[in-house]
């Protein structure tokens, strides 16, 4: 599970970014910017949260594929 600390963080991360969208030439430019950034923001949470589930030693692993006759 993340962390609200981790959340802040990547949160945090973007927030420069963010703000320079208003330096954008018209509205569509900064809603693209926005859409960019908050994709990569989305993508890091996901990242970071399912990292830290990954570390199970139990997790089950893929199994090699069949062996051609």
């Amino acid at each position: 599970m993340l962390s609200r600390k981790k959340f802040l963080e990547l949160a945090a991360s973007k927030y420069t970014e963010i703000n320079q969208l208003q330096q954008a030439p018209d509205m569509m430019a900064y809603e693209r910017g926005l859409r960019d950034l908050m994709n990569e923001l989305g993508r890091s949470i996901a990242d970071r949260q399912f990292d830290d589930e990954s570390k199970d030693r139990r997790k089950k692993k893929s199994s090699p594929p069949p062996l051609a006759k």
